[in-house]
């Protein structure tokens, strides 16, 4: 079997893309490497066969391929659009794994998705290393707020819940642990939200969710208000809020009252980054008020019945799963709430998380869910549960 036939691919094509967000902890270098060969050998399989999952996943291949070409015409109506255009390419060919997972027949349960859970556990490994190596070398001077970055093993780290790993909730609570101490207010949102949704799900008990998720929030603003020294009180409601999210509420503000140049398909790619009218910050720290003001409505639009989409197939498959595919739904779950947790109050809609890995923890859900229904993923590379 040679290192890229088909059937290694559809036996290891699962949990690749989790390794290339890994690479992004190692460094920038590494993980646009890793994403680059991705997209590379991936469209080289997906371009024979795009007309094949076109047929076979009808309503989903139309609203990505009505996204994108929204997009499209966003950027070739805006005045940058032939400096940016680019980035378009770009977040086609990384955001295309959505369709691309859905060439592959092959079984995922918690034993094919097991090296995920490893890479979760590795890029975790990886921030502890650079919390320590990076204390030691700054000493006295070591602010784990500024000269560390945790969230690409806060996003990864809820694939661990898949892991056989014997230690791993003692592990998953000692990078948690420092994720606290270096004031990583996304980051410990994240997780918690993750781990509750994780057991809401499992143990199906979904109306828990609405207390521990605020809980989660007020654990995550109490803790940081702490350890950064944040005034709780003076000054309104808003004006506390705002401080608290470290001005993110004025920044939303701005971005909302500032129409896009195109009032129906937005101001086009990229358009988001070093918008003027906030000229203190390079993006909304939003990545969809970013996805908004980029695509305009009618991309929103669209975008969010991709999401609804997968929101009704999550709920009937809730309603008929049990034993290891619900743990499966809830490791999914999690994983997906994470990285919209990363989204909604920090990542770009143009970094990995928001044009790669979102795309491709939804392409994971459907494969997931039509396998179950004998669904669109029929074609070629078999694998079985084995792995």
């Amino acid at each position: 079997m040679t290192l890229l036939s088909r059937d290694w691919l559809a036996k290891h094509i699962v949990w690749f893309p989790v390794l290339v967000v890994c690479g992004y902890q190692v460094g920038r270098g590494v993980g646009n490497t890793l994403l680059g060969l991705f997209a590379l050998v991936g469209l080289l399989v997906f371009l024979p066969r795009v007309s094949v999952v076109i047929h076979r996943c009808r309503l989903l291949s139309f609203l990505y391929l009505a996204f994108i070409a929204v997009f499209l015409g966003s950027t070739l109506l805006s005045p940058t659009g032939d400096q940016n255009f680019k980035y378009l390419i770009a977040y086609v060919l990384a955001s295309s794994v959505l369709l691309q997972l859905q060439v592959y027949r092959l079984t995922i349960n918690a034993r094919t998705l097991q090296n995920a859970g490893w890479i979760g556990l590795s890029a975790g490994g990886v921030f502890v290393v650079q919390f320590i190596a990076t204390a030691i070398e700054k000493g006295d001077g070591f602010s784990p707020a500024h000269d560390v970055n945790g969230m690409v093993a806060a996003v990864l780290l809820p694939w661990l819940l898949l892991s056989s790993f014997k230690y791993k909730w003692w592990v998953l609570s000692g990078i948690f642990g420092l994720l606290l101490v270096s004031d990583s207010r996304t980051e410990v949102l994240s997780v918690l939200a993750a781990v509750a949704v994780y057991f809401a799900v499992r143990e199906r008990r979904i109306g828990l969710l609405l207390i521990s998720l605020p809980l989660a929030l007020l654990f995550a603003i109490s803790v940081d208000a702490i350890i950064s020294g944040r005034a709780l009180e003076g000054g309104s409601t808003y004006e506390l809020l705002n401080r608290l999210s470290s001005q993110r509420l004025a920044i939303w503000n701005q971005v909302v009252e500032h129409s896009p140049d195109i009032s129906w398909l937005g101001s086009g790619v990229y358009s988001s980054v070093g918008a003027e009218f906030i000229p203190k910050v390079r993006h909304f720290h939003n990545a969809f008020l970013e996805l908004w003001f980029e695509v305009g409505p009618i991309g929103g639009v669209i975008f969010l019945l991709m999401l609804g989409h997968l929101g009704v197939l999550a709920g009937n498959r809730y309603r008929m799963v049990s034993g290891e595919n619900l743990h499966v739904l809830a490791t999914l779950g999690a994983v997906f709430v994470s990285v919209v947790v990363v989204l909604f109050l920090d990542k770009a809609m143009h970094s990995v998380f928001g044009r790669f890995y979102l795309f491709y923890v939804m392409g994971l859900f459907y494969l997931w869910s039509t396998q179950l229904s004998g669904g669109c993923s029929e074609s070629f590379g078999k694998v079985s549960e084995r792995g």
